[in-house]
């Protein structure tokens, strides 16, 4: 599990640096692929930056655990 965190900060990161490329792919074109399935592809997007951030974090729990009852 080491590097998980920033692993997944990369990948959020990158999701969201090609997020403009789709959006102008949807709206202007993007050679033969019909523009309506580069629209629906767009909420895609951010399930999947969902995805990732909810991934990585449940690596690392919020609190400690508690210590055992003797």
């Amino acid at each position: 599990m080491e590097g998980n965190l920033e692993d997944g900060i990369e990948v959020i990161a990158l999701l969201v640096a090609v997020f403009p490329a789709n959006l102008y792919a949807a709206f202007h074109g993007a050679g033969s692929i019909p523009p309506w399935i580069l629209r629906v592809r767009l909420p895609f997007q951010v399930v999947f930056i969902a995805w990732v951030y909810w991934t990585c974090l449940s690596a690392f729990p919020a609190r400690p655990a508690l210590p055992p009852v003797p």
